[in-house]
């Protein structure tokens, strides 16, 4: 089972990586990268580049990524569908429930892709143009360059969580439909939805997108000299998006099991 995901995983990452999609969703980040520094200076009195980090990391991840994460992941099986390529996939001697897991891995290779270029952008005009030598006020230092950047990759890893969650969401409605952006408006109208209707109905907590932010939110506390506390945001984070991930990927399973491939 492992190895015919693998394979199919390694067709499937051949095929996007010549694709316009796969490469214009880098160049955005890229450019957005590009853009940061002229929006927001890196360099800020007693904490050097850290508030430049803090401020563009979120920013450039939990908007635009996230809208190119969903869009990513709304073409892949719908695609697949519309192209009749799913039933030359399928030919092969491989399950649905495989083919799901093969391009499930594809879509968090390309989340933990654009999360890191964003990272090393980040950290890189950080280095070059400013200071990373911890952050200091009233001439003490109150966090040291060892601990933001542990800090950071607690965010980094967390972070991911429910960037997973959002392209669950987005293989199911890619399951569902034939049209890939019909499946994207259909991904990205529930986020916005998700988003508009949590506060007024107190369900924030259990709404994955909520924690988009949450991570790097502790990550700018500590840039700001505050005690930014991890629990028990990080235990619903992990618990609200594996949920998400588990309901959704079941469900975008059931619906490839039933589908006729041929209609």
């Amino acid at each position: 089972m492992l190895r015919r995901i693998l394979i199919t995983y390694g067709v499937e990452l051949q095929r996007s990586l010549g694709s316009r999609q796969y490469l214009a969703g880098l160049l955005l980040i890229a450019t957005a990268l590009a853009a940061a520094p002229f929006v927001h200076p890196i360099e800020s009195p007693g904490a050097g580049a850290y508030p430049y980090i803090a401020y563009v990391t979120p920013l450039v991840l939990n908007f635009l990524g996230f809208v190119l994460i969903q869009i990513f992941a709304a073409a892949q099986i719908s695609g697949d569908m519309s192209t009749g390529a799913i039933r030359l996939m399928l030919v092969r001697p491989i399950r649905r429930a495989e083919y799901y897991l093969a391009k499930f891995g594809l879509c968090l290779t390309y989340v933990l892709l654009l999360t890191g270029i964003t990272a090393a952008g980040t950290w890189g005009c950080a280095a070059v143009w400013g200071t990373l030598h911890g952050v200091h006020y009233g001439g003490q230092l109150v966090a040291s360059h060892h601990e933001l950047a542990m800090t950071y990759l607690w965010a980094f890893l967390l972070g991911i969580l429910p960037q997973c969650a959002g392209l669950c969401v987005a293989l199911f409605f890619s399951a569902l439909m034939r049209s890939s952006t019909a499946a994207a408006a259909f991904t990205l109208g529930t986020w916005i939805v998700l988003d508009i209707i949590k506060y007024p109905l107190g369900i924030e907590k259990l709404v994955y997108s909520s924690y988009l932010e949450a991570p790097w939110q502790v990550f700018a506390e500590r840039v700001d000299a505050m005690e930014g506390a991890w629990t028990p945001m990080a235990y619903y984070c992990a618990g609200t998006s594996a949920a998400t991930m588990l309901v959704f990927a079941l469900a975008a399973m059931a619906v490839l099991q039933r589908r006729n491939l041929g209609a």
